[in-house]
């Protein structure tokens, strides 16, 4: 029988290949299937080429946290710290024992106000370059292992950075990202240009309240055409918090001096942690409105001009002083009413655990002193110590006029100090009454003020000599009568409606949106890394693109200037778009260069 079957031919197997048209009726016509078919690799499909998208991935790096997450996504997946509580060994379980106290951990001799919780610090002289690469490394295995669903294909990523980063730290980022991780090219964008991104605009003023510095950075069309920083910024407002509770404190515990050093002196005595500090920043911290604590300045000066005149009444030859406890009553008299609650906060990092008392009304005192400084004159601040609302003023003068016009409109605040309830409102007020009384004259003082007063004099003394005398209808200057009345000089009369230009202008304005400009407002939006997000999800390829191959070989000595890209046209193909032999040839750091 085997040799039987053998012996069959191809056709006595199959003897009706090809079935009848009644026999495919018959069958159930249910479940139809396509027939396969080649494809060939020199002509791909377009359905099996544009099918698959490619995932992106998008960090944002800062000096105390790491985002993490997929581009096209509204949030980062995974927010990193590198605190110590995220830098503790894999067997290290004390954090989870039932007598462990995260607020009393001591701060180092040498150790600086919130050192252990930086990642990088701008000045490199005490910077450990390994340890900075370490930590990034660890926190983005923890990231691939736990919260991406990473395959065996390299994604492409989205680097957002700050723009006056060093080289050295740029380059230990790098070698970390292109070492450890098998990415193909790394697209880098500034934090600036990220956050104005999220709102969907081409030029505004970004102020960044960061960690260690605020950054007041005007945009044009993309690029950072000028930078202002100031050292008023997170590091300072929470340092300012520990001190108003170190504060009360001493003063419940007798026989202890209550002295505070200045913010630029020697940091905090060991008694209020960090972490606590930082915590009741963020929980009850919040900023006065403008207009209050402008009147609540200038109760405070009126008070010390009268308890000086009662002194001097009072024959007293020693120079009165207000104490503290009296300075910060003047400070919140027009706020002490009924409405204002008190608040008891346990601290658990003091030796022992202290219950304090505070008002309401005092946890705005941090914000009010770091960021915005109303007990100190401008002759005694420093240039890199500005306020923030003196900051954006000259930031806005160092402009052009056409993007003054533009940026002043489009004011973004974002950072992590912009999260404290009513700072972005009182920074737009401040701003607002500064230009207002001050223009934008960049000279400051009384021989411009008096400059300012004699031109408004002049000006005045100008337009009544030239503004004619007012003639009557039916009556000459000599006055006599007349029946037609006199007509006024063409320079001095409206100018009378074109209705052609009203029409065009008409035109010219349907269906487009009103163009703000010349007027201080402000603008919200997502942040750098949902700015980011969003243009990766575009596929928008960027200037400052590095890849791999050319970075492990050349390192950052390997990029030049932005003016010596050579780029040449693309052509396209059936495979797609052919690049030209010198496109890409080299990279530029731009921003960073």
């Amino acid at each position: 029988i085997l040799m039987a079957s053998s012996t069959r031919g191809y056709f006595d197997q199959q003897k009706n290949p090809r079935p009848s048209i009644a026999q495919v009726q018959q069958k159930n016509p249910a479940t139809p299937q396509t027939p396969s078919r080649a494809i060939s690799s020199v002509f791909p499909s377009p359905s099996a080429s544009f099918r698959t998208e490619e995932e992106i991935l998008v960090f944002e790096i800062g000096s105390r946290f790491l985002r993490a997450g997929f581009a096209g996504e509204t949030a980062p997946r995974r927010v990193f710290g590198f605190g110590p509580e995220e830098q503790r060994r894999a067997v290290d379980y004390r954090r989870w024992g039932a007598d462990y106290e995260p607020f009393r951990r001591k701060r180092k001799q040498a150790q600086e106000w919130g050192e252990a919780h930086e990642l990088w610090r701008m000045d490199l002289r005490r910077m450990d370059l390994g340890l900075v690469g370490d930590k990034i490394e660890r926190a983005l295995r923890e990231a691939y292992t736990t919260y991406f669903s990473m395959g065996s294909i390299p994604k492409k990523l989205l680097l957002v950075l700050p723009s006056e980063l060093p080289h050295q730290l740029l380059g230990t980022v790098l070698s970390t990202l292109f070492t450890y991780f098998q990415h193909p090219s790394i697209t880098m964008l500034p934090t600036p240009v990220s956050s104005m991104a999220a709102t969907g605009l081409r030029s505004a003023l970004v102020i960044d309240i960061g960690w260690s510095e605020t950054t007041v950075t005007g945009i044009s069309e993309y690029r950072e055409v000028a930078r202002r920083r100031t050292i008023r910024a997170g590091r300072l407002l929470t340092l300012e918090m520990g001190r108003l509770l170190e504060k009360e404190i001493k003063q419940r515990r007798p026989g202890q001096e209550v002295h505070l050093p200045q913010w630029n002196e020697e940091p905090l005595p060991e008694v209020v942690s960090f972490e606590e500090s930082e915590e009741v920043l963020m929980r009850l911290g919040w900023c006065r409105k403008y207009k209050d604590a402008k009147e609540s300045r200038d109760g405070k000066q009126a008070a010390w001009a009268e308890s000086t005149l009662s002194s001097d009444s009072a024959q007293n030859d020693t120079l009165f002083a207000i104490s503290e406890d009296d300075e910060s009553d003047f400070q919140d008299a027009p706020e002490h009413t009924t409405q204002d609650p008190i608040m008891s906060l346990r601290l658990k990092s003091t030796t022992p655990p202290t219950l304090c008392q505070l008002p309401f009304s005092s946890f705005a005192e941090p914000a009010e002193s770091a960021l915005f400084a109303p007990h100190t004159t401008r002759a005694n601040i420093d240039d890199h110590e500005l306020p923030l609302p003196l900051l954006v003023h000259r930031a806005l003068l160092s402009l052009p006029v056409d993007v003054r016009g533009l940026c002043m409109a489009r004011i973004i605040v974002v950072g992590g100090g912009s999260k404290i309830p009513g700072v972005k409102k009182r920074i737009i007020d401040e701003l607002s009454a500064l230009v207002q009384e001050r223009g934008w004259d960049p000279v400051w003082g009384k021989v411009s003020d008096r400059r300012k007063a004699l031109a408004e004099l002049n000006n005045q003394k100008a337009s009544k000599i030239s503004q004619p005398k007012q003639v009557k209808s039916g009556e000459y200057t000599d006055g006599s009568s007349a029946e037609t009345p006199t007509h006024m000089p063409s320079a001095f009369a409206a100018q009378e409606p074109d209705p052609i230009e009203d029409k065009l202008r008409r035109l010219e304005s349907k269906g487009s949106k009103p163009h703000i400009q010349g007027k201080v407002r402000g603008v919200e939006s997502g942040g750098a890394w949902v700015g980011a997000s969003l243009i990766g999800s575009l596929k928008v390829k960027g200037v400052v693109e590095v890849e791999r191959d050319k970075f492990l070989q050349q390192g950052l000595f390997g990029a030049v200037k932005e003016n010596e890209v050579t780029t040449q046209r693309q052509s396209l193909t059936v495979g797609g778009p052919r690049v030209g032999a010198n496109e890409r040839s080299h990279w530029t750091l731009g921003p960073w260069a």
